[in-house]
């Protein structure tokens, strides 16, 4: 078979470049040889296919096609897919798994005894309702969850959160309308009720498939949010600390007013439960950040501290009767049993579903990201879809047992992935282990002083509070992300929780708009001997291409910052094709002007011919200042720079050959027409009744500073119909003044609606590259062909 001359002379000139090269850079080389395209020759010598797009009746058989068939696979796959637990315990390995999975329960269900109960008392129910969480959740989660390491139950946040609604209405509120009956609910059931709220919404996200929503809640949002909430945690936990009896506060401004109510009542505070306090405090501390780290090097079964600690201070509780001889707060009465199915208040269900979502979108977004990073790391799928079944579905059946709504809780899961879980199966050991604690040793906590609680609680709040460490850094690597941050944390603090949260997503959202309104533009120069181009305010290596601007967006295009591309377009070309119209109509009409004056002058010369003027021609030129022999071209140049048709740095090629031309004659007799045919020429306008015959038509030009404009487009995922028909504008105002327009870079779907909005530039004015337009360009500059100017996108 006879090869292929082009391919035999790109190799030729492959080996010809790379023996030109030295040794040590043979191997990074990079040779390309190829003709330059356009738009339609890409897509034709690539053999470009638009993708055909589907009906939505061809969407819908399709979906009922891949979902709905009835066969067997199709059942068990959907039965798979909604129930996790059927695909992964028929399959699990006893050998591999189940001493990971064994100890991983141990250890979660030890943690949850105290855990659960502390923040049961932040949710303001009944510690024993923080191990009722615990038991019901995680198995709940065990056969609906895809996640394998995950621990939920309580979670600081959402008690916090949950703790605010079950206050509000459990509570005499002192704001309240004295004329106004209040209706007051068991604290107990106005948690379930926020329980079974916030199921029924995260189920509805899920058929509504808007889980995605939650993207709005950003790394930045987050943490200054828990960090915000941790100072709401720290001061509820202030009382039991220090054995003080205060108010409860609501609304906005709540937590300075409850930092005021304790300096009041500092005096008033109990010594015993201060000691307790500290001494607890102390041993938590003194475990955590010296014996902790010491005894992970040994083992990665860690110390539960949290549990002796709470076995101690019940065994000192009970031996030394703390309630009755030093007045310490403890737990008080704890059923043994598991509680029975009991209706939350649905009259109470639209009055809480704003606090719902919040909790909702906060409990969903922490739990999925961190079982997606658990799952990055481990090698394995999480379904966010199917964790939003799983999340509902607990939350809904639990809220029928008096349980608060559930979470994922960091702490725990870390634990459990540290010690060596393998699947879903810890959660059924740990939930084993629970309903012990709930069928026999619940009263064994009766004595339990909540000062040994709250104890627990602020020491876990380390780890919020440390992301204080983050802000530095964050400041240094994004001031809009710092905003964010700062803002939402002071918002949480100074206001409330639930608003606090709102302020901080409508700052995400003004950030993200205004980095989407401006994003980075340049104007581009290439590097000599190749097809890089860079941006000219940063490489100096980079240089302009003659008469060619060539100007970067590097972000989306959509009504938001239309104006902005207009305005970066002007300002870095140096060219208002609007100014540039007006500065020509203006030196039109002055000569225009003049010319009919001198026509009725000479009129009145024929007629007195002693009184004419033998310097009339050469005085038009001096009184307009246009001639060049008059004003010097520096002069002439401050002028157009002054009108915004040209900048400083521009040089024509007429000024680097010793001579310039301000005025050329005019070009053709349409030229008024095609600068503004609807009104007419700027003489005409200003003589109405002047015979367009009577006088000549002059016209007035000036050198333009580049005479192409190359717009790179390759940065532009999208474009709308307003940025569009913008962009359409811009290019027609240009090819108004001569500039002929490019657009380079464009992906399908800016062509397609590029099509649709009627674009007037050919097809040859579409390249894949810069550098394809460029070579293009000086190509038609070499033979001197014009550039099409008509026609439309393909």
């Amino acid at each position: 078979m006879a090869a292929n001359p082009a391919a035999l002379r790109r190799k030729q000139k492959m080996a010809e470049a790379e023996a030109s090269c030295p040794p040590a850079e043979r191997e990074v080389r990079v040779v390309v040889a190829r003709r330059a395209f356009t738009q339609a020759q890409f897509q034709q010598e690539y053999d470009y296919t638009e993708p055909k797009p589907k009906t939505n009746a061809e969407l819908v058989a399709e979906h009922f096609r891949d979902n709905c068939s009835p066969n067997g696979d199709c059942v068990a796959n959907t039965l798979t897919r909604y129930l996790p637990i059927l695909a992964w315990m028929p399959a699990y390995n006893f050998r591999r798994d189940l001493v990971g999975d064994l100890i991983a329960g141990i250890t979660v269900a030890i943690m949850h005894i105290p855990q659960g109960m502390a923040y049961a008392l932040l949710a303001r129910i009944p510690p024993i309702h923080g191990i009722y969480m615990a038991f019901f959740q995680c198995l709940l989660y065990v056969i609906f969850g895809t996640s394998r390491h995950v621990s939920v139950g309580t979670f600081a946040v959402t008690c916090i959160m949950t703790g605010k609604v079950v206050m509000e209405y459990s509570e005499p509120q002192p704001s309240a309308d004295n004329s106004t009956e209040q209706v007051l609910y068991d604290p107990v059931l106005v948690a379930t009720t926020v329980t079974m709220a916030v199921g029924i919404v995260e189920l509805v996200m899920f058929a509504l498939r808007i889980g995605a929503l939650t993207v709005i809640l950003s790394d930045m949002l987050v943490k200054g949010f828990t960090t915000g909430a941790a100072v709401h945690v720290l001061m509820s936990q202030v009382k039991s600390l220090f054995g003080l009896t205060l108010p409860r506060y609501s609304g906005p401004g709540k937590l300075v007013k409850s930092f005021v109510a304790i300096l009041k009542n500092a005096f008033s505070a109990n010594p015993a439960a201060m000691v307790i306090s500290g001494v607890s405090i102390s041993v938590l501390v003194f475990n955590n950040e010296y014996l902790k780290p010491k005894v992970a090097k040994k083992t990665k079964f860690p110390i539960p501290i949290e549990l002796i600690v709470v076995v101690i201070g019940t065994v000192a509780s009970y031996f030394g009767d703390l309630e009755g001889n030093y007045k310490v707060q403890v737990i008080g009465n704890v059923t043994t049993g598991l509680p029975r199915p009991t209706n939350p208040v649905f009259s109470l269900l639209p009055h809480i579903l704003m606090d719902a979502v919040i909790i909702a979108i906060i409990a969903y977004s922490v739990a999925l990201s961190m079982a997606q990073l658990f799952a990055k790391k481990h090698e394995y799928v999480v379904d966010p879809n199917q964790e939003l079944i799983a999340y509902g579905v607990g939350n809904i059946a639990s809220s029928f047992f008096a349980c608060a709504p559930m979470a994922a809780s960091l702490s725990r899961s870390l634990i459990m992935e540290n010690v060596g879980g393998k699947t879903q199966a810890s959660g059924i050991i740990t939930s084993a282990i629970l309903l012990v604690v709930l069928l026999w040793l619940g009263p064994v906590f009766e004595v339990l002083p909540k000062c040994v609680l709250s104890s627990i609680i602020v020491v876990s709040l380390k780890g919020m509070f440390m992301q204080f460490q983050d802000l530095k850094q964050v400041w240094r690597t994004s001031r809009a992300d710092a905003l964010i941050w700062f803002t939402t944390f002071i918002a949480v603090v100074a206001i409330d929780i639930d608003i606090g949260l709102a302020v901080g997503v409508g700052v995400s959202v003004v950030v993200l708009l205004l980095r989407n309104q401006k994003p980075e533009t340049a104007l581009l120069g290439s590097v000599g001997g190749t097809d890089i181009y860079l941006d000219i305010s940063k490489y100096k290596s980079a240089e302009e291409e003659g008469d060619i601007k060539i100007f970067q967006f590097g972000g989306p295009l959509h009504f938001c910052n239309r104006d902005f591309f207009r305005n970066q377009v002007i300002q870095l070309t140096g060219l208002d094709p609007i100014q540039y119209k007006s500065f020509i109509h203006r030196l039109e009409a002055q000569a225009h002007a003049k010319a009919m004056k001198e026509k009725l002058k000479a009129k009145k010369d024929r007629r007195n011919p002693q009184k004419a003027d033998s310097k009339t021609g050469g005085r038009f030129f001096a009184e307009t200042k246009l001639d060049p022999s008059v004003e010097k071209p520096e002069s002439a140049k401050k002028r157009a720079q002054m009108a915004g048709i040209a900048n400083a740095a521009f040089e024509s090629n007429e000024e680097r050959s010793g001579s310039r031309e301000l005025l050329t004659p005019p070009a053709s007799a349409d030229y008024y027409g095609s600068l503004d045919s609807d009104r007419g020429p700027p003489w005409k306008r200003l003589c109405p009744g002047t015979d367009a015959v009577a006088i000549p038509r002059q016209e007035v030009r000036l050198n333009l500073m580049f005479s192409h404009l190359v717009l790179d487009m390759s940065s532009v995922g999208f474009t709308d119909t307003a940025s569009t028909r913008s962009l359409l504008s811009l290019i027609k105002e240009y090819q108004a003044i001569d500039v002929a327009c490019y657009l380079v870079g464009c992906n399908e779907t800016v062509l397609r609606i590029l099509a649709c909005c009627g674009c007037p530039l050919a097809e040859d004015r579409f390249y894949p590259t810069v550098h394809d337009a460029v070579v293009s360009i000086r190509a038609q500059a070499a033979t001197g062909a014009p550039p099409a100017t008509g026609g439309g996108t393909s």
